[in-house]
């Protein structure tokens, strides 16, 4: 139906941040995305497809995102 329970934005909420926070305090998870990030440093490319990919499918998702898209459209 395209609408959010408000559990849902509530976890989000938390989980985000959480996972923010997992990133910075945990220090083999800091490795292994700073390692992460230099080996896509010269391949930027497969990243910003992933990327695409992930908002694509999102927008397909949420209506939400649709109006927002019309609207600055």
């Amino acid at each position: 139906m395209g609408y959010q329970y408000p559990s849902d934005i509530v976890g989000a909420l938390v989980l985000g941040p959480g996972c923010v926070m997992l990133f910075i305090k945990i220090r083999p998870l800091v490795m292994l995305s700073e390692h992460m990030l230099r080996q896509f440093q010269t391949r930027m490319y497969v990243v910003h497809a992933l990327m695409f990919i992930f908002l694509a499918d999102a927008y397909n998702v949420s209506s939400g995102l649709q109006g927002t898209a019309t609207g600055l459209a």
